[in-house]
């Protein structure tokens, strides 16, 4: 695991050891670069493999091919035997040789070869060739003007170069919509390069190519929890492949759970709670520790962690709304003090329908079409207004109350019911397109959603989008930045390619049978865990961000309306509205003050380029 970053098209020594030198909390055991006349590559090194020998750039038998990589190839063994029996010299044990040779045997079919989370360059001679895994595990940004390109794992090194430092406005949109940012980044000209993808530049220019891609069916098989154990206890012990100590992140739930029944003795573990944290989260941890005989530590937290936000963003590069980045961030600094990889538990939901949505689209879907051609759907969404929010809250597993904004929404969705992309948006959205909440924009990003929609069924539709847009640019990202600023390695077994697609051809209720979501994992993990983790409901990660709201958050937002760059980009009246009626759906408006917020923090960060001392006292 490491930080990369490089450029074609010029050279400039000074500029690649910046660059570098920002990505140096992802590894601080070396660094490494590559420079010629048209291409640089350069590597800040966090040593997981042949801790002495595997320094980047790692090259060829003749030095003609030079490889960069961040990421892990967890088949490398294998590939490694094949190679050298095609003739292959090795002079390291890293897996990331093993890239090189690949490259060189195959060209751009080595991606097919590889089980791993990677994102990698190469130099081969005039020709860049970059490359991100399957699922996005690793990020990688990229910059392209005229013949001018750079890329990095991270925003803040490309802005080592001269950038224009502008808001992308459209970006802003789908950030205030899904929560996060898609393809383009919030700062105009910076992009990602998407997952299962990979890109060619050289004299002829930037193209960019889909190596793989998600494919849905149904198909049945005989026993098919042990085909899914099977491969799922296969990635765990593929993801122990280390040179230096690892533990896992445990919650609890049957996800972590999951992943530390299969990963041995001797295993270190590690949780974060907070005081009076109803969904119990220290205890269950605490209990999955137990049973597995785990070293186990716990993080407890007040809560009064807010002021570390700047921080946390300052990481992440780009906001995004979830307020549990605070506790991750905390929990990742605590657990590098004791191990340098972590297993997580991250996926199982995209890729088992795991979310209260798939239940919530599923049982409005099946509602929809019992009325169909009776009372239709038009008097649905008044009986969504008249439903008790007590039963609401027990339904979909809240752990706020849904207020009065939350069941308006609700009747929103349901009004839509007969357009899955729309009906989708709208329960997902955290600011509705009728809110208006940017000054004179309309986007229309529900086109990016029916783009993926393309299945009959609603529930491969969400898991299809979900896994090509929020898991890579909210679930992984988050996980990648709040762990590397401590350079801690992250490892989820749930998104080895092959377990991915062997749910993807499951039939539907061997993933949501009803109200009982993952269903195939809980039969599996029969007998490996306790009935009480098994029958354990989903809830999410608690955070008190209603405390939050009532003490900080509430406070802040009213300080900064006025400001200048909120009054550039966003409608004060609909803040001050949101402020003022703040305790008739705390669900809904303290999520869309923190994403606000976290505007606000990121614009002063990232485009007005801030040198702050002491990011604690941001705000």
């Amino acid at each position: 695991m490491c930080g990369i970053c490089g450029f074609y098209g010029f050279e400039d020594k000074q500029l690649l050891n910046r660059m570098t030198n920002c990505l140096k909390h992802r590894g601080d055991d070396d660094k490494g670069n590559f420079v010629s006349d048209k291409i640089s590559l350069a590597h800040q090194r966090l040593s997981i493999i042949d801790l002495d020998r595997g320094k980047q750039p790692i090259h060829n038998e003749n030095s003609s091919i030079h490889v960069i990589c961040n990421g892990e190839i967890y088949n490398h063994k294998e590939l490694r035997k094949e190679l050298e029996g095609k003739g292959h010299k090795f002079y390291t044990d890293s897996d990331t040789e093993v890239i090189v040779h690949a490259y060189e045997e195959y060209g751009v079919d080595c991606l097919s070869k590889f089980n791993g989370m990677f994102a990698f360059a190469i130099s081969d001679g005039g020709r860049l060739f970059i490359a991100r895994d399957r699922l996005g595990i690793k990020p990688l940004y990229y910059y392209l003007k005229d013949k001018t390109f750079l890329f990095a794992s991270e925003i803040k090194a490309l802005l080592e170069f001269d950038i224009k430092r502008k808001v992308n406005i459209d970006s802003l949109f789908n950030y205030l919509t899904f929560r996060y940012t898609l393809e383009d980044s919030l700062i105009k000209g910076i992009r990602k390069l998407k997952p299962g993808h990979y890109a060619v530049i050289d004299q002829d220019g930037f193209k960019e190519y889909r190596f793989w891609d998600i494919k849905f069916s149904e198909n049945y098989y005989l026993r098919p929890e042990e085909k899914f154990f099977n491969l799922f206890k296969d990635s765990v012990e593929k993801r122990l492949m280390s040179d230096v100590s690892l533990g896992a992140f445990v919650s609890g739930g049957i996800d972590s759970a999951a992943v530390v029944s299969q990963m041995g003795e001797n295993v270190k573990t590690f949780t974060i709670g907070f005081e009076n944290d109803p969904t119990n989260t220290l205890k269950d941890a605490k209990a999955v520790s137990e049973h597995f005989g785990t070293n186990h530590f716990e993080l407890v937290e007040d809560n009064n962690i807010l002021s570390i936000l700047p921080r946390v963003i300052y990481h992440l590069d780009e906001p995004i709304v979830e307020p549990s980045i605070l506790p991750g961030f905390k929990l990742a600094e605590f657990a590098k003090k004791h191990v340098t990889v972590a297993l997580a538990g991250e996926g199982a939901d995209e890729i088992l329908y795991g979310y209260p949505h798939y239940k919530m689209l599923d049982f409005a879907n099946n509602i929809n079409k019992l009325t169909l051609g009776l009372v239709r759907i038009k008097p649905l969404p008044s009986i969504a207004k008249i439903i008790p929010e007590n039963i609401l809250n027990k339904m979909f597993h809240y752990p706020y109350p849904i207020g009065k904004e939350g069941k308006s929404r609700l009747s929103d969705f349901v009004s839509k019911l007969g357009n899955q992309n729309e009906s989708y948006r709208e329960l997902i959205s955290l600011f509705s397109a009728k809110d208006n909440i940017i000054n004179n924009h309309q986007n229309n990003n529900l086109d990016l959603v029916l783009d993926n929609f393309k299945y009959s069924n609603i529930q491969q539709n969400i898991s299809h989008f979900e896994i090509k847009n929020w898991l890579p640019n909210h679930v992984l990202m988050r996980l990648d930045k709040i762990t590397m600023a401590h350079g801690l390695e992250a490892r989820v077994p749930f998104l080895d390619h092959r377990l991915v697609e062997y749910c993807a051809s499951l039939p539907n209720e061997l993933k949501l049978q009803g109200s009982n979501e993952k269903f195939i994992l809980k039969k599996a993990m029969q007998g490996k865990l306790p009935e009480k983790i098994i029958k354990k409901r989903k809830s999410p990660f608690f955070t008190p961000i209603t405390d939050w709201f009532d003490k900080d958050i509430r406070q802040i937002a009213s300080s900064l309306v006025e400001k200048d760059i909120m009054t550039e980009f966003f409608n004060t009246q609909k803040i001050k509205k949101i402020i003022d009626n703040h305790n008739k759906s705390k669900l809904i408006y303290s999520r869309q003050l923190w994403a606000l917020i976290s505007f606000y923090v990121w614009h002063r960060l990232f485009i007005d380029n801030e040198k702050v001392k002491n990011l604690d006292n941001f705000l």
